[in-house]
Protein backbone atom coordinates (compact mmCIF):
# COMPACT_ATOMS: atom_id res chain seq x y z
CA UNK A 1 0.00 0.00 0.00
CA UNK A 2 1.31 3.68 -0.62
CA UNK A 3 2.01 5.84 2.43
CA UNK A 4 -0.06 7.77 4.02
CA UNK A 5 0.34 10.79 5.75
CA UNK A 6 -0.27 9.16 8.88
CA UNK A 7 2.56 6.41 8.33
CA UNK A 8 4.92 8.85 7.03
CA UNK A 9 4.44 10.93 10.60
CA UNK A 10 4.73 7.77 12.36
CA UNK A 11 7.92 7.28 10.66
CA UNK A 12 8.92 10.31 11.18
CA UNK A 13 7.83 10.39 15.22
CA UNK A 14 10.14 6.71 15.27
CA UNK A 15 13.01 7.58 14.14
CA UNK A 16 13.37 10.54 15.89
CA UNK A 17 11.80 9.37 19.48
CA UNK A 18 15.18 8.22 21.47
CA UNK A 19 16.83 11.70 20.62
CA UNK A 20 13.59 13.55 21.49
CA UNK A 21 13.72 11.97 25.05
CA UNK A 22 17.22 12.82 25.60
CA UNK A 23 16.41 15.83 24.64
CA UNK A 24 13.74 16.57 26.83
CA UNK A 25 15.02 14.73 29.33
CA UNK A 26 17.91 17.29 29.45
CA UNK A 27 15.29 20.12 29.99
CA UNK A 28 14.47 21.49 33.16
CA UNK A 29 10.78 21.81 33.79
CA UNK A 30 9.86 24.13 36.17
CA UNK A 31 8.87 22.04 39.50
CA UNK A 32 6.17 24.82 40.78
CA UNK A 33 4.00 24.23 37.30
CA UNK A 34 1.82 21.54 37.85
CA UNK A 35 1.77 18.59 34.99
CA UNK A 36 -0.93 15.47 34.23
CA UNK A 37 0.65 13.38 31.66
CA UNK A 38 -1.58 11.50 29.34
CA UNK A 39 0.17 8.35 27.87
CA UNK A 40 -1.64 6.56 25.67
CA UNK A 41 -2.47 2.64 26.61
CA UNK A 42 -1.54 1.25 23.08
CA UNK A 43 2.03 2.85 22.09
CA UNK A 44 2.90 4.29 18.82
CA UNK A 45 5.34 1.79 18.55
CA UNK A 46 6.09 -1.72 17.08
CA UNK A 47 8.96 -3.48 19.17
CA UNK A 48 7.93 -4.02 22.65
CA UNK A 49 11.25 -2.35 23.86
CA UNK A 50 10.17 0.84 22.29
CA UNK A 51 7.15 0.45 24.05
CA UNK A 52 8.43 -0.04 27.06
CA UNK A 53 10.98 3.42 26.50
CA UNK A 54 7.79 5.11 25.35
CA UNK A 55 5.72 4.19 28.50
CA UNK A 56 8.87 4.61 30.75
CA UNK A 57 9.63 8.06 29.50
CA UNK A 58 6.61 9.55 30.54
CA UNK A 59 6.37 7.63 34.15
CA UNK A 60 9.83 9.14 34.74
CA UNK A 61 8.88 12.67 33.35
CA UNK A 62 5.46 12.27 36.01
CA UNK A 63 7.45 11.06 39.04
CA UNK A 64 10.39 13.76 39.72
CA UNK A 65 7.65 16.23 41.09
CA UNK A 66 5.07 15.86 43.65
CA UNK A 67 2.95 18.09 41.56
CA UNK A 68 2.92 15.55 38.56
CA UNK A 69 0.40 13.39 38.06
CA UNK A 70 0.35 10.16 34.85
CA UNK A 71 -3.07 9.49 33.61
CA UNK A 72 -2.48 6.07 31.48
CA UNK A 73 -5.94 6.14 28.56
CA UNK A 74 -6.81 2.75 28.27
CA UNK A 75 -8.35 0.98 25.03
CA UNK A 76 -6.41 4.54 23.46
CA UNK A 77 -4.53 4.56 20.30
CA UNK A 78 -1.55 7.77 20.65
CA UNK A 79 -4.77 10.06 19.65
CA UNK A 80 -6.10 10.38 22.61
CA UNK A 81 -7.96 13.35 22.09
CA UNK A 82 -9.69 11.19 19.51
CA UNK A 83 -10.26 7.94 21.52
CA UNK A 84 -10.89 9.05 25.20
CA UNK A 85 -11.98 13.16 24.87
CA UNK A 86 -12.89 12.19 28.50
CA UNK A 87 -9.75 11.54 30.12
CA UNK A 88 -8.28 15.03 29.03
CA UNK A 89 -11.38 16.77 30.01
CA UNK A 90 -11.22 15.45 33.61
CA UNK A 91 -7.44 15.55 33.89
CA UNK A 92 -8.20 19.81 33.15
CA UNK A 93 -11.26 19.42 35.53
CA UNK A 94 -9.11 18.02 38.03
CA UNK A 95 -6.12 20.20 37.87
CA UNK A 96 -8.47 23.24 38.20
CA UNK A 97 -10.15 21.73 40.75
CA UNK A 98 -6.22 20.88 42.86
CA UNK A 99 -5.49 24.58 41.93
Amino acid sequence: APPTNASRQLLAVSASFPETTRAFHRTTWPRSVPVIVIVSEKTPFDTPQDARAWTAAHREFAARAGNRQLVVADKSSHDVAHDRPEVIVKAIVDMIARN
